[in-house]
């Protein structure tokens, strides 16, 4: 029975060293005893990153950038749903090719420029950094991807 309960611990820490990228003691006696917390999802962190933000507008924040973070978040469902089927994603699926994806979709979907396209980018890197501030993730997948805005010349108002 201990050999059982030895074999079952190491599975599980095994697991957790392949998922997070570190292990504590915490988290596989968690586990074990069935009470592991269900990791939350890209769009569930999105909404509560903007009902944090909706408490800024007003103070520190505008109502019309609050708007554009909503919007955000309804884009990346659309794309979410249009490309891989689903309601929601981990935050394990975003990578590199899930971002250029998903400046693709925008560029492709809604009538608009490179560099609005790379503004919708930006306040999804701003939820993905909030949520490595929370600790729900270790990595960066934004670490790979730079933003590039192309210098736009604006003429005189007459």
């Amino acid at each position: 029975m201990l050999d059982s309960i030895k074999a079952t611990l190491h599975r599980h820490y095994q697991t957790i060293l392949e998922r997070d990228g570190y292990v504590t003691a915490e988290k596989v006696r968690n586990i074990f005893l069935g009470k592991e917390e269900k990791s939350k999802t890209l769009l569930q962190v999105f909404a509560q990153h903007n009902e944090q933000y909706a408490l800024k507008v007003g103070k520190t924040a505008t109502q019309n950038t609050y708007t554009r973070y909503e919007l955000t978040k309804n884009r990346l469902a659309e794309y979410i749903h249009n490309k891989y089927n689903l309601e929601d994603i981990t935050f394990r699926e975003i990578n590199v090719v899930f971002i250029e994806g998903f400046y693709l979709f925008i560029r492709e979907n809604y009538p608009c420029t490179h560099n609005a396209a790379m503004k919708v980018i930006q306040r999804f890197r701003t939820v993905v950094l909030f949520a490595h501030n929370l600790g729900l993730i270790t990595f960066n997948p934004f670490g790979a991807y730079k933003l590039k805005f192309e210098y736009v010349e604006r003429d005189f108002l007459e």
